[in-house]
């Protein structure tokens, strides 16, 4: 496991062996390291934002190591490997709150695969 604190205060551990980090704005973007072998290598943004809830609607909500994580999934009509699929997830970090959000192309919701997603935000803190 490795861990990156990035300057906006994000701090995030990960699995390296799986992932490959680089730095965006106000967070990292996550890319499994066999993205060159996948059909359709699924990125996973994670980032810390201002304020202490994000704005819009989060019909669903799920415990993650005991935070409470807000979130919806949007999809819109796909090609050949199904509909794309994006998770919108966010918890509380003190004044402000950690986004996560991945694209995952699958025939139905459920078959989605969010998992690095929320082993990304699971693993993910913030400093005031």
């Amino acid at each position: 496991m490795q861990t990156l604190h990035h300057p906006d205060g994000l701090a995030v551990r990960f699995d390296a062996n799986a992932f490959s980090a680089e730095p965006i704005d106000r967070g990292y973007r996550f890319v499994p390291v066999d993205a060159a072998e996948q059909r359709s290598p699924q990125a996973v943004d994670l980032t810390l934002e201002q304020g202490a809830g994000a704005a819009g609607s989060w019909p669903e909500s799920k415990e993650l190591d005991g935070r409470r994580v807000r979130y919806r999934i949007d999809t819109r009509p796909g090609g050949s490997a199904g509909d794309p699929f994006v998770l919108i997830a966010w918890v509380d970090c003190s004044a402000r709150h950690v986004m996560v959000r991945q694209e995952a192309q699958a025939e139905t919701p459920a078959e989605a695969d969010f998992n690095p997603a929320w082993s990304l935000l699971s693993g993910a803190t913030c400093s005031a």
